[in-house]
């Protein structure tokens, strides 16, 4: 097993990072079944691959959680917004 596995596998014990993977996963959840939330995503994930050309679309593509930063607000005012986030 190398570091970065063994890293890994003494990390999924710890109940902060379980929550945070948690949490992450409710995210993607909630803007996948919240029309809204989707749509306001979506322009802000258009917005960042604009902004930054096709220079970083490959990374935002591939990390699409990196585009939050940029909408969390708005994501936030949703009502049905998961109150433990």
């Amino acid at each position: 097993m190398n570091v970065f596995c063994a890293y890994i596998a003494g990390m999924s014990e710890d109940p902060r990072t379980r929550r945070a993977v948690d949490h992450m996963v409710a995210i993607a959840e909630h803007i996948r079944d919240c029309g809204g939330c989707r749509r306001v995503y979506a322009v802000a994930f258009d917005s960042v691959l604009e902004a930054h050309g096709e220079a970083y679309a490959n990374v935002y593509l591939a990390f699409p959680f990196a585009a939050l930063q940029h909408c969390v607000r708005e994501l936030r005012e949703c009502e049905n917004w998961p109150e433990e986030l």
